[in-house]
């Protein structure tokens, strides 16, 4: 049986407004313990940091509020989760998704459409 280990991830730039859409190997993430997802414009949008593959922080500068704010979970979590979706504490604005890959990719792209249906409608 294959066990896909590699975790899907969705996030905006604070710098440039551009949706990242990433794949993290939590193979690559036991060799160095950390993980920088960065936007073509050079800007960490995501940090992900472990000492054990076990536990996973992840450090996400918020484009809402403009604070880091840190999520916390473990490897069973990260892998069996459909889709984590990661809100801004403050505002409850949806930052990121993590998650399978598959499945990160058709949420974000579904937020995409809802959030250009809103500009839209208040002919932003």
């Amino acid at each position: 049986m294959l066990f896909d280990t590699n975790i899907g991830a969705a996030v905006r730039c604070t710098n440039c407004g551009k949706l990242i859409m990433n794949e993290i190997s939590l193979f690559n993430l036991s060799r160095s313990g950390m993980y920088e997802v960065k936007c073509s414009c050079g800007r960490t949008v995501m940090t992900v940091k472990s000492s054990n593959c076990k536990n996973f922080r992840i450090y996400i500068p918020c484009i809402v509020c403009e604070k880091d704010h840190l999520y916390m979970f473990d490897s069973r979590q990260a892998l069996t989760q459909k889709v984590k979706i990661l809100s801004c504490p403050a505002s409850q604005m949806d930052i990121a998704f993590v998650g399978n890959k598959t499945l990160v990719e058709e949420v974000a792209q579904k937020h995409e459409r809802d959030l250009q249906e809103l500009i839209n409608v208040l002919e932003i």
